[in-house]
């Protein structure tokens, strides 16, 4: 296999076997690997990658520099920063180290909050583009420096580099004309120097030769900065690197044998093949996110791979068991085309271990839509929802439903009639973010679980107990009690804390707060440990709304608990981490108050599997 044509299933294939797998043993092999997962718009499999082989080879420069670009490109730039600043004051100063760093300072001038900081920011990254242009005269340091210089105002620098990069990659292109990054070079001088008709035509050209979505999304952010520094209108960046269109899609299964009323019967299959593969060349969408029954789903995922696109399968429950419960009628071939969708997706996700009922399907389906905005933020994307739907009222969990929650959660979605024909105008179900999106199924509820423990509660004196339930405890109730949005339930063992919440927001909120406390706290006027801090560990999911018979009180229990128990203990002291699952639905209900940072695929306590995992922080 040639890593750098690899699909994501390949390399995801390699990586899942890496324990007993030689490539991955080779250093050199790891670090490609690495890189083609980020040029797909992978960053967190190249991080996982990147963090193994480092675990064989920790002094390897080049997987160092890798783990830190995945890191930045997954929204974890400060962790990078600090990874690079070590490497940095370590002495290495070679180009690689210093771009990467300078971008991750260019990266932070983005997100400041005011434009001193902005500034101190961009002037930081300059001097580490200068540096490694100086050292290594490569294009790709000299175009960064231009562009910088243009967002600081210093328009006759920028000129100046643009021109000498410009020069140096115009008497070399010809010798690499498919060299992506030298021709999206060419595209970011020319639109620095002013010419915007010149910088379309060098991205176009990058583009053709196979710039993948994370590419074009380093490509974007770069345009953007020349953009904004030189005035122009930011409508001209889609022309110039258009976004990648990202689609979740729902649909009815279909008709079983003993349903009075045909809603999708088997013959309509391939006219609603056709009428999804034309809307999905139409609106050109690139990735795809659904689940796998038998019906529109399958349909779905087989006119992705068929247009050449990736595709994700997004299941309720394990995929023997979903195939048990939706992919039925006792059609074999449905079963085969069912297997065959896995086999070809990109990634197959799963959120529960076991069926949770129509609530469960409830949650893929808002997993889905929060998986899809997380990868749109990797990749810069924009959401188009789809579903085959009658437009009628449905089961929990089922397609109208999604269709309602998309919507609420601030989604439209387009959607056609299984008996409309081919080439109809698809309709527009707009987003209503009045409705109540419906978190309770029975005895369960979507919840917000939250999990943490006292580090260093195991050294106390027997005599520093009651010091630390009244001033340690007494500080965790009073920030829970002056929350906006209070806990569902509250319950402590020993140093344990275990709270539920009705929505992510609160949960994080309270968390970060919490941690904010702890560590602002000088305990030892209260006679404990100056060191003591807590870890704080985070999941949403489906739980069973209980009465505790032993303590008469209210409780949430389940799968979905015990995961979020299990992500504790491999939490760092003073931090907080949280399940994929959990920043999947702060992404679905857009939670703007703080941000979840990828930190890499986490071994869970108990054997209980590797898990991504991300850590919080304030936005």
């Amino acid at each position: 296999m040639s890593i750098a044509a690899a699909s994501i299933t390949e390399l995801e294939s390699l990586y899942n076997a890496r324990e007993g797998s030689d490539h991955l043993a080779d250093p050199e092999a790891s670090a490609a690997v690495a890189q083609r997962a980020m040029s797909l718009g992978e960053p967190l499999l190249a991080y996982d990658v990147c963090r193994f082989a480092l675990g064989l080879h920790p002094q390897h420069l080049r997987l160092k520099q890798l783990e830190a670009l995945a890191l930045a490109r997954s929204g974890a730039a400060e962790q990078a920063r600090h990874l690079l600043e070590r490497q940095y004051h370590e002495g290495s100063r070679d180009e690689e180290t210093l771009g990467i760093l300078a971008r991750i300072y260019k990266d932070r001038a983005l997100e400041a909050s005011n434009a001193d900081d902005s500034r101190d920011y961009l002037r930081r990254s300059l001097e580490l583009y200068r540096e490694a242009y100086r050292i290594a005269g490569g294009y790709w340091s000299g175009v960064n420096a231009a562009t910088v210089a243009l967002a600081i105002g210093d328009t006759k620098t920028a000129v100046t580099f643009a021109n000498e990069v410009r020069a140096h990659c115009l008497s070399e292109i010809t010798r690499s004309p498919q060299d992506v990054w030298m021709l999206a070079t060419l595209g970011e001088a020319a639109l620095i120097i002013g010419n915007v008709e010149e910088a379309r035509s060098w991205y176009e050209r990058a583009r053709e030769a196979g710039a993948a979505f994370g590419d074009c999304a380093s490509m974007r952010r770069n345009a953007r900065l020349v953009l904004n520094a030189s005035g122009k209108d930011p409508a001209i960046l889609d022309k110039l690197v258009p976004t990648p269109v990202i689609a979740i899609f729902a649909g009815h299964m279909l008709d079983t044998d003993d349903r009075s009323s045909p809603r999708f019967p088997e013959a309509m299959s391939g006219r609603a093949a056709d009428a999804i593969r034309a809307h999905l060349e139409r609106t050109n969408v690139q990735i795809g996110y659904a689940a796998a029954a038998s019906g529109a789903d399958i349909l779905f995922h087989e006119c992705m791979l068929e247009l050449g696109r990736e595709t994700h399968v997004v299941l309720p429950e394990p995929p023997e068991t979903f195939a048990q419960s939706s992919v039925r009628n006792g059609q074999s071939d449905w079963v085969d085309r069912y297997h065959r969708v896995l086999d070809r997706a990109a990634t197959v996700s799963v959120h529960s271990t076991s069926g949770s009922g129509d609530i469960g399907y409830t949650y893929a389906n808002w997993m889905a839509l929060g998986l899809a905005r997380l990868r749109a933020r990797q990749v810069e994307g924009d959401i188009r929802a789809f579903a085959l739907w009658d437009g009628k009222a449905g089961l929990p969990g089922g397609t109208a439903s999604a269709v309602r929650d998309w919507q609420t959660f601030g989604q439209a979605v387009e959607w056609l009639a299984p008996s409309d024909p081919p080439n109809s105008n698809w309709h527009l179900a707009p987003p209503d973010r009045h409705v109540r999106v419906p978190r309770v199924l029975g005895t369960q509820r979507i919840v917000s679980l939250l999990f943490a423990d006292a580090v260093g509660f195991s050294k106390l004196s027997d005599q520093s107990i009651p010091g630390f339930v009244k001033h340690f405890l007494g500080a965790v109730a009073t920030v829970l009690d002056r929350q906006p949005e209070p806990a569902l339930t509250r319950n402590t063992w020993g140093d344990g804390l275990y709270f539920t919440f009705a929505t992510p927001r609160a949960a994080g909120l309270y968390a970060l707060e919490l941690c904010d406390a702890v560590r602002s706290t000088d305990w030892t006027a209260f006679g404990l440990p100056a060191n003591l801090s807590l870890r704080v560990a985070l999941h949403c999911g489906p739980a069973h709304e209980v009465t505790d018979p032993v303590t008469g009180q209210r409780n949430f229990t389940g799968t979905h608990v015990s995961r979020a128990a299990r992500i504790e203990p491999v939490t760092p002291a003073g931090c907080v981490y949280a399940s994929q699952s959990f920043a999947a639905l702060c992404e679905c209900e857009g939670v703007d108050d703080f941000v979840c940072e990828y930190v890499g695929r986490m071994p869970l306590a108990k054997s209980f599997g590797h898990w991504p995992t991300y850590s919080m922080r304030r936005r």
